[in-house]
This record gives structure tokens, C-alpha cells and sequence, in this order.
């Protein structure tokens, strides 16, 4: 089990006819990879923490996507309308091929998305043949695969998922997520945030003013993605599912109160709480995922346990 096995589940809805895929003739590159984005976002929460980034230059070598995860990275190129047409099709999609290699990607997806009435037969030829490849994690897709996942923009239930051996019992819920399950934040706050903290390079934090560069965006990137969370996903929650994150949230909160009650607690003790509460930021728990409060909770009652028994020695020293 792993990513890619969500993403082939993703993207193999099914074949359609080639008059279907007319459909690609007038969709730009670009177009493309922001439908494949949008797409893969819808369904995060079955890719576990990871990141959708996009190749910053023209010289990709092979990659128009990228998708960043603790477990590997993938690779994604895309094929247009335009790029099929093109004389050197075939030649260009090997070359790219062998360049995305250098990236040491856990698996490469090659999706042609273009009007197979029009180019069957190239298209056709490129597939038989990049099928020969052995010894490299890929997948390739033609465009009557892929019409439905770009065009129709099917949701991929967690049911479907587990029935395919794609994820496991404990993958989460639609309902469950939280905050770092949801599309990536950007906009002009965090970009102009980003080019303050590139100023300093990567020994940002050797200078003061390059720590507060970094607390700046770290400030900045919390405050899209809670506004994110409120607006965009939250509202989609059940009154019931909302009461239970209330009283997760408030719990945790208690606790935590509770624990810097303490006699016993100190600033040692709030250095090592972070990793109590799972390296979640103290301002982030309300918009973290369900299992994730559930585990901050579990987690916290251990803690508090451990400065009452450090309370009553203590107390019994004195």
C-alpha cells in the first residue's frame, strides 16, 4: 500500500470512447495542471501529510507536478493537445522520461491528456512502447482514462479505496480532517513573507532578523490555512461532528491549562510539549484532524499525570 496506489485508484475511473476526449483539444497546459491539483486535493486526506508542488521553471527535467511526502516523492508529467502534436512527441516524452529520474521519485505518472481521435495512432505507438520499460515505478495514462478524473471529477470514496487495498482501516475520513489535510495556502501575504525569509538564505536562523523573517511567514502561512479551515471546510461538517471537535478542543485545552497549573511545571516543561501534543502548534489544535485530538488528548492526560505525581513528591519533600 502507498500514495501511488491512491493515485492510480484516482485516476483509473474507467475508459471512455475516443470522441470523449475531444474534450483535451482546447485545455492548456497549464489548465491541466491546475485540474490535476484541484483534483488531488479533493482527495488529501487518503494521501496522507504531503505536499502538491508545482515545478518552477521551464527546465522541469521530466516533472510538471510534484507530490511531497515523508514516505517518497512522485512525479507527474502531463501531455497536452499541444505536446502530442508536436513532431518529436515520442522522442520528447523518453527524454523527459530519463530526466525525471534524476529527482529519485518513488513513482512517475505520465498523463496524456489529448483528443485520441485525432492522434490515436502516436499516442498508441508511445503507450506500447514506454510499457516496455522494466525496473521503474511508473504509470502511464492515456486520454480515455483520464477524461473522467479531469473532466467529470469523480469522488473517490474511502469504501472504494479499502476494497482496492489502496489504503488501511486507519486512513481518515472525509469528516476527520483537519487543517494540514486541506489544499496548500498561498497568496500575496505569503509570497511576499517567502521572498523576506529568502533574503537570509538557508542561515535564516544564525540572524535575528532572519528568525523573525521566519516567524513572520510561519505567522502568516497559520493564519490562511485557520481562515481556510473556517471557511472552506469546516461549514461542510455535521452539527454532530462539530460538537465532537468542541469537546475534543475544549479538553485539550483544559488540559493544557491544567498542566501549566502545576506546581511542577517549568520551562523545561513547555520545551518538551510540543512533542506531547504531536508537534502541532498550541494555536493549530482547533483545526487539526479528529485523530489527531484524540491522540493530543490521550497524550495530555499522560502529561498532567506525570506533573500531579511530580506535585505530590514535591509536596511530600516539603
Amino acid at each position: 500500500m502507498g500514495i501511488n496506489l491512491v493515485i492510480d485508484c484516482l485516476l483509473n475511473r474507467g475508459s471512455s470512447p475516443d470522441s470523449d476526449t475531444k474534450y483535451f483539444e482546447q485545455l492548456s497546459h497549464d489548465a491541466l495542471i491546475a485540474d490535476l491539483t484541484s483534483y488531488l486535493n479533493s482527495h488529501r486526506h487518503f494521501l496522507g501529510f504531503c505536499r502538491l508542488e508545482r515545478a518552477q521553471n521551464l527546465n522541469d527535467r521530466g516533472v510538471d507536478l510534484f507530490l511531497l511526502a515523508n514516505e517518497g516523492n512522485i512525479g507527474f508529467q502531463i501531455k497536452s493537445e499541444y505536446d502530442v502534436s508536436e513532431d518529436r512527441f515520442a522522442a520528447n516524452v523518453k527524454r523527459q522520461f530519463a530526466e525525471a529520474l534524476s529527482h529519485s521519485l518513488m513513482h512517475y505518472f505520465i498523463l496524456i491528456c489529448a483528443s485520441m481521435a485525432t492522434h490515436k495512432s502516436r499516442i498508441s505507438h508511445l503507450m506500447n512502447e514506454i510499457g516496455l520499460f522494466k525496473n521503474i515505478d511508473f504509470s502511464i495514462y492515456s486520454p480515455n482514462n483520464l477524461v473522467i478524473p479531469f473532466r467529470d471529477r469523480p469522488t473517490v470514496t474511502r469504501d472504494e479505496l479499502l476494497s482496492q487495498h489502496a489504503i488501511t482501516d486507519d486512513a481518515l475520513y472525509d469528516y476527520e480532517r483537519g487543517y494540514e489535510h486541506l489544499p496548500e495556502v498561498m497568496d500575496i501575504d505569503i509570497e511576499n513573507a517567502l521572498k523576506l525569509l529568502d533574503k537570509f538564505g538557508d542561515d535564516w536562523f544564525e540572524t535575528e532578523d532572519g528568525i523573525k523573517a521566519y516567524k513572520k511567514l510561519t505567522s502568516v502561512v497559520q493564519q490562511k490555512q485557520r481562515r481556510q479551515f473556517e471557511i472552506e471546510f469546516y461549514p461542510t461538517l455535521s452539527g454532530e461532528i462539530k460538537q465532537k471537535r468542541k469537546n475534543l478542543i475544549d479538553s485539550a485545552v483544559n488540559l493544557l491549562k491544567k498542566c501549566r497549573a502545576c506546581e511542577s511545571w517549568n520551562d523545561r516543561s513547555e520545551y518538551k510539549l510540543s512533542s506531547w501534543i504531536e508537534h502541532i502548534p498550541e494555536e493549530m489544535i482547533p483545526y487539526t484532524s479528529i485523530p489527531n485530538l484524540l491522540l493530543i488528548n490521550e497524550r495530555l492526560k499522560e502529561y498532567y499525570q506525570i506533573h500531579i505525581d511530580a506535585d505530590a513528591k514535591i509536596a511530600n519533600e516539603s
